[in-house]
């Protein structure tokens, strides 16, 4: 069945079934149920202000009460009965510390007994009305107990009962639990005596994917915009394919990106977002979320990852630290918007870019005329914005294998890239290492791409080094400080690696207690940042010079004021358990 005829089905239950019996709705995790549930079925049964439906979850109660109880708050905030008639049942409930403050707002006293609820709900008319228990493979409650409490529901109250589980798990749990079949048959005799129909929620992937959109598109100002509505099938189609890329087709992920980007969108310009960008930016976080959102560590040196993402749809570095921290650098997002539309550009304005990039689609002649100009370019540093280089680079490597009579051009293009970006940094040009959208290598391919991206991030990082000496007198040392707060952490590495202890040593002394904890604090960036224990072997030694030398500072400087040797012995500790794995 699709939505649409799911409905009018369960609405057909609750007029028209006289079997005294439930019907359950059951699919595998992921599938969308529950979001049906909440965002179908309740606004289809309750338009027009007709309140015919709540919904219960089942996930961690350990009790019946529990049940009756958040029945019971539903039924009263829906308004399923009246105040005479609560008055005829003394004033009853509740007690649960979750839903205490809901219970005050309804004035309702915490005296109760099973009795009073039974008693409750002789006094409410269920006719026309449903109520669905949502979750039931996340029960605590044995499954016995619950078919006969919904037995109860449906012959002795009239009440109308929608089940929503994975009936899969629910047969896993149960041999589990008890190791044997007995239990899954008096499984089998309750469900048949309690449920008359199990339905298969077995909507279409598209549907699930649409009806989705169409909820964060209709719900959330609008954030997302027509283009990311269901109306929008190419949209749609990118999904499907990320999903299929990752073998992951699991709602609960989709929702929750849908969710993240309608969050990350909200604290933007609204009016100042470029819609495709944005897209890309979804497809790539959906990417990374199907595959592995437990990773920590962003250990690109690029602004995006095709690794957490895919080759098509990178996962954004500033989309990465959102997820992972809560923490959202507008400055990064627009300079990944700034880059992306500099690289659209580059396609539309260079036919010979173009024709590279879709060298699988392209003759031999045209690819081997494109690179040709694409040399030229290059040897003259003309045409070409340094920022392309990347994205240049790992098409190059993948033709390469193809166009053996070309493999020393390639070779030389790449040796060419390397040396502009010298050249560029030596005239102070500003470079980020960025790609929108890539091929997957593989193998040898992949290494050789791998390498040229980490050599030109040592170029990068060389010639920082060369423009940025250290100045050790005390305040300008703390001026370099406080400007590494906000770097990365390849910045902290950098100025870490190129500290001169020599020099250190001779006005570590003369630093002020705020000098040296903004100094430990910039340490701590390199402990705590996203790369924690990245740079930890190649540190180590300077580290442990920077230990000693603290407490060296300490025992041949007696005079020294007391709060500046606390700071010197929290250097020591903050290096020591950095070292030791013990943060």
């Amino acid at each position: 069945m699709n939505i649409s005829e799911l409905n009018e089905y369960i609405k057909n239950y609750i007029e028209k079934d006289k079997t005294k019996s439930a019907i359950m709705l059951t699919a595998p995790w992921g599938t969308g149920k529950s979001f049906y549930v909440e965002n179908n079925l309740k606004k289809f049964l309750n338009k027009n202000n007709k309140k015919r439906c709540i919904i219960i979850s089942l996930y961690g109660l350990k009790e019946i009460e529990e049940v009756s109880k958040s029945i019971y708050i539903e039924l009263r905030a829906n308004k399923w009965f009246t105040q005479k008639n609560e008055i005829i049942t003394g004033g009853i409930i509740i007690g649960k510390t979750i839903i205490k403050n809901l219970a005050g707002l309804f004035n309702i006293s915490f005296k109760q007994s099973k009795n009073d609820i039974e008693r409750l709900y002789s006094s409410i008319n269920l006719t026309d009305k449903l109520i669905v228990l949502d979750d039931l493979e996340r029960t605590n409650i044995d499954i016995r107990e619950i078919f006969g409490f919904v037995n109860n529901l449906v012959e002795h109250d009239g009440c109308k009962v929608l089940l929503v589980a994975n009936e899969d798990e629910i047969k896993s749990n149960v041999k589990a639990k008890t190791g044997n079949n007995e239990y899954i048959e008096e499984y089998f005799k309750m469900k048949e005596k309690t449920i008359s129909d199990t339905i298969q929620f077995t909507t279409t992937n598209s549907e699930s994917i649409i009806n989705i959109l169409t909820h964060y598109v209709d719900n959330n100002d609008n954030l997302l915009k027509k283009e990311f509505s269901g109306a929008n099938s190419d949209f749609v189609k990118e999904i499907e394919f990320v999903m299929k890329y990752r073998k992951c087709y699991n709602l609960r992920t989709l929702i929750f990106v849908c969710q993240k980007i309608n969050n990350l969108l909200s604290l933007t310009n609204k009016t100042n977002y470029e819609i495709d960008f944005i897209k890309k930016v979804f497809l790539g976080t959906l990417a990374f979320c199907l595959s592995d959102k437990s990773t920590n560590d962003w250990s690109d040196s690029l602004l995006t990852s095709a690794t957490l993402g895919m080759p098509n749809y990178p996962m954004y570095k500033f989309m990465f630290t959102y997820i992972k921290k809560q923490e959202f650098n507008v400055e990064e997002m627009n300079k990944a918007k700034y880059l992306y539309l500099q690289s659209i550009e580059s396609e539309k304005n260079d036919e010979h870019l173009n024709i590279l990039y879709e060298c699988y689609l392209r003759t031999e002649i045209e690819v081997k005329n494109s690179i040709d100009n694409i040399s030229n370019s290059l040897k003259n540093n003309k045409g070409i914005s340094l920022n392309e280089y990347v994205k240049i680079a790992n098409h190059l490597i993948f033709i390469k294998p193809y166009l053996t009579d070309y493999k020393k051009k390639i070779d030389a293009c790449l040796e060419l890239m390397k040396t502009n970006i010298r050249d560029s940094i030596d005239n102070e040009v500003k470079i980020d290492l960025y790609i929108s959208s890539s091929i997957e290598l593989e193998n040898d391919g992949l290494k050789e791409f791998n390498s040229f991206i980490d050599e030109l991030r040592k170029i990068i990082s060389s010639k920082k080094n060369e423009t940025n000496s250290i100045d050790y007198e005390p305040n300008e040392f703390n001026r370099r400080c406080l400007n590494l707060f906000k770097s990365s952490d390849i910045d902290v590495y950098n100025f870490i690696s190129s500290i001169n202890l020599c020099k250190l040593k001779q006005v570590i002394a003369n630093f002020s207690a705020q000098q040296l904890n903004d100094f430990r604090i910039v340490l701590n960036i390199n402990f705590y940042g996203p790369h924690e224990f990245r740079h930890k072997n190649e540190l180590e030694p300077k580290l442990k010079e920077i230990e000693k030398m603290a407490e060296d500072t300490i025992e041949n400087n007696e005079n020294m004021d007391k709060i500046q040797i606390l700071q010197l012995k929290l250097l020591a500790k903050n290096i020591s358990k950095y070292l030791n794995n013990s943060y």
